[in-house]
């Protein structure tokens, strides 16, 4: 396919969401745009493929509204799983029914409710609970892609009883400042968002409790990406596999990029990053704390109980590892029986994954080790294998709420910078740009400007 030295927007890092991107594009604005498959750009091996059922409901929504005919059919690309978090001695199972995750939360965690709540639980029935669950998911997402000026205090209010006793509820809960309130509140951040901080608007927490209500669904990338790219190629989009050799930045404008083909320099009115960097370009996303990167660990498992937890995702986070440099890690075991982990590290500039090697083989085999007792060590230590993963998150300690970041449109997490500077036509979209509301708010952020 012969491309052009010029384009309304390049677009960076090959993803169903960027995909989507481009096509927004060009029934928006009938943008002359190309897709740049360069693999350093990922937008993460969770964050977007582990969605609950707001974003689901989101990708449904832009299907609609943009003649997207495959995310009119997303119940197609994905398939529900279960969530499994390891609260020390407690393990919670979060399933398909928002009814059964909340009789879980109410059995596991018993202070989280009244004695009255958990006995009227007894006294609902499922099905109805479910449906008005269901009912304010569809009307959330109608009211946030609808209205621009949405009031973010009633987009997540619960529509009736029992839902906003529930909500308020959670909220005074995790308002305590207990070791295990604190834990929790730290997991459901690792898990549902890119965002880990000490201080949560009650819309933000009202988000945590929303995901742990719905269902959760794995994404098939693969087959989703590629009947969107067959719908953009049929709109005359361009596409392209190729690294981006240089950013010509000059005067903090983005002057053209180079890359590693044929075609050499490309200018463009602006670029879209879909997807982190790392040290190796000249220029960095703001981060105001400390970027959380991840490792993949692969390993076979033999043991009789693997099959009980195949497909589950499990997340682990002592409490004595919170405001640590290795602070969560999770695990999927496959059909094959082999582990699937994302081991969590503090990145810190000259580190190398690597030197964490031994500490994750370490931390993942004792936590495997509790629900698979006499987990073979030998086998472990001698079949285990390490990348680098894609995952990140930014930690943001603060004494108080920003103004900035609590709003659904903010640029606060857009921006390149570049000698101090930021740089104008170079746009950053990968996973640190949602600091609200998660992935969905992300999604909000990315297409309803």
């Amino acid at each position: 396919m012969e491309l052009s030295n010029s384009y309304d927007s390049v677009i960076i890092g090959k993803s169903y969401v960027s995909i989507i991107f481009a096509i927004v594009q060009k029934e928006r604005h009938n943008a002359q745009n190309m897709i740049l498959d360069d693999e350093r750009f990922q937008l993460g091996d969770k964050w977007n493929t582990n969605i609950g059922e707001l974003e689901k409901k989101s990708l449904e929504a832009l299907g609609r509204n943009y003649n997207i005919d495959c995310l009119c059919r997303i119940e197609q690309f994905v398939s529900q799983s279960n969530t499994l978090v390891f609260l020390n001695e407690k393990m919670i199972e979060l399933g398909s029914s928002p009814f059964s995750n909340i009789k879980e939360l109410a059995r596991k965690l018993p202070e989280c409710f009244s004695t009255e709540f958990i006995e009227g639980l007894e006294q609902i029935v499922p099905e109805t609970f479910d449906a008005q669950v269901d009912a304010f998911f569809t009307k959330t997402v109608a009211q946030a892609f609808e209205n621009q000026n949405v009031d973010l205090k009633s987009l997540f209010a619960g529509n009736s009883e029992p839902l906003e006793s529930i909500f308020n509820r959670f909220l005074s809960y995790l308002k305590n400042d207990k070791l295990i309130t604190n834990q929790l509140h730290y997991i459901l951040q690792a898990l549902f968002q890119t965002l880990l901080s000490n201080v949560l608007s009650d819309e933000e927490s009202r988000y945590l409790l929303s995901s742990i209500l719905s269902p959760r669904y794995n994404v098939d990338t693969k087959s989703l990406e590629e009947e969107l790219m067959f719908a953009y190629k049929s709109m005359g989009g361009k596409s392209k596999t190729a690294k981006v050799q240089d950013f010509e930045i000059y005067k903090g404008n983005l002057e053209y990029i180079l890359l590693d083909s044929f075609e050499g320099l490309i200018k463009s009115r602006e670029v879209f990053l879909f997807g982190h960097f790392g040290e190796e370009l000249p220029f960095k996303c703001v981060n105001e704390a400390t970027v959380y990167e991840s490792i993949n660990v692969s390993c076979p498992i033999k043991h009789k109980f693997s099959e009980r937890f195949t497909g589950k995702r499990i997340i682990f986070s002592p409490s004595d590892r919170m405001g640590t440099d290795f602070p969560h890690w999770e695990v999927v075991i496959d059909d094959n029986s082999v582990a699937h982990a994302n081991y969590v590290f503090a990145s810190y500039e000259g580190a190398k994954p690597s030197f964490h090697f031994k500490r994750a083989s370490e931390d993942l085999y004792q936590s495997l080790n509790s629900i698979f007792p006499g987990l073979n060590k030998t086998d472990w230590d001698s079949q285990i294998s390490f990348t680098q993963g894609k995952d990140v998150w930014l930690e943001n300690v603060k004494n108080s709420l920003s103004s900035q970041r609590l709003k659904i449109h903010s640029d606060l997490g857009s921006e390149c910078h570049y000698q101090g500077r930021a740089v104008k036509k170079l746009i950053y979209c990968g996973p640190l740009r949602g600091r609200f509301l998660g992935y969905f708010g992300y999604l909000l952020n990315i297409f309803t400007r």
